[in-house]
């Protein structure tokens, strides 16, 4: 190939490269697609209030802790949390806070929490951030005790 030929590819794959790369912008804000994608999820507005269905332990002198993936589902945290959104759609909450509460039982650091809480709080994110960590909302799915 002659230098005048390779410099002529050179342009031309590098605008086809140019133009695969700028496609996404020709595109609305919610365009997505593989593998070019104008990241969607950071160009919405998101919603101020946050629902977060979880499992809570509650110790008898008022503390709480939210119960990790592991003892909910597995160690994937999307995974838990599907976990307990299928409970609650289905209505299964009581069944999922006796196995969890099984779980939280055979360990150890968690002996000073007597119950457990299948509950979907509300949270104000932006008040979240600025230190407000109490829900301003709360659905209590099921409640059941730790038995040791």
């Amino acid at each position: 190939m002659s230098r005048r030929g390779s410099a002529a590819y050179a342009y031309a794959a590098s605008a086809l490269l140019l133009a695969v790369v700028a496609y996404p912008l020709t595109q609305g804000p919610r365009y997505d697609s593989f593998p070019w994608s104008s990241y969607p999820m950071f160009a919405r507005d998101r919603a101020r209030v946050a629902n977060v269905a979880h499992v809570v332990a509650l110790s008898d002198d008022g503390r709480h802790r939210p119960v990790p993936p592991p003892l909910v589902a597995n160690d994937e945290v999307l995974q838990a949390a599907a976990t307990i959104r299928a409970a609650i759609r289905g209505g299964r909450a009581p069944a999922l806070c006796r196995q969890v509460a099984e779980r939280v039982a055979a360990v150890p650091a968690w002996d000073d929490f007597t119950w457990l809480e299948v509950a979907t709080d509300r949270y104000d994110v932006i008040e979240y951030f600025a230190g407000a960590v109490v829900p301003i909302e709360r659905d209590l799915h099921a409640r059941c005790r730790i038995r040791r």
